[in-house]
């Protein structure tokens, strides 16, 4: 699909959240020559992501990004405006559990169900 929409060029960049290997292992298959990958999902501990290393040559990058990268004293500020402007629709993004379902929070993230699942004591 991503090919088609760029007329065979592929993305100059790919933002993956998911934390799914399969997920991350087509975002990188679709870039462009020059293009770059963001791994932003975390999947388990020693999970690997193989990649056809003659593919990556024409400069195709994969990085990994921890709180985007943010300076925190400007980031905060600037997600709290963000919030209570309304550009950021928190209340979709996150579902709170009671701790006794915790199960249920884990089922609602890999279904899909939730984004941000938050657990209350």
């Amino acid at each position: 699909a991503v090919a088609k929409l760029t007329s065979g060029r592929g993305a100059d960049g790919v933002v993956e959240t998911t934390g799914n290997a399969g997920v991350l292992g087509t975002a990188i298959s679709c870039l462009a020559s020059r293009g770059t990958a963001v791994i932003v999902g975390a999947p388990a501990f020693g999970t690997q992501v193989p990649v056809d290393v003659n593919f990556m040559l024409p400069g195709r990058t994969v990085v990994g990004l921890t709180m985007g990268d943010a300076e925190t004293q400007s980031l905060i500020p600037t997600l709290v405006e963000l919030v209570t402007t309304g550009r950021m629709p928190i209340d979709k993004l996150v579902t709170h559990y009671a701790f006794g379902d915790i199960q249920q929070a884990i089922a609602d993230v890999l279904s899909g169900v939730t984004i941000k699942p938050v657990l209350r004591v």
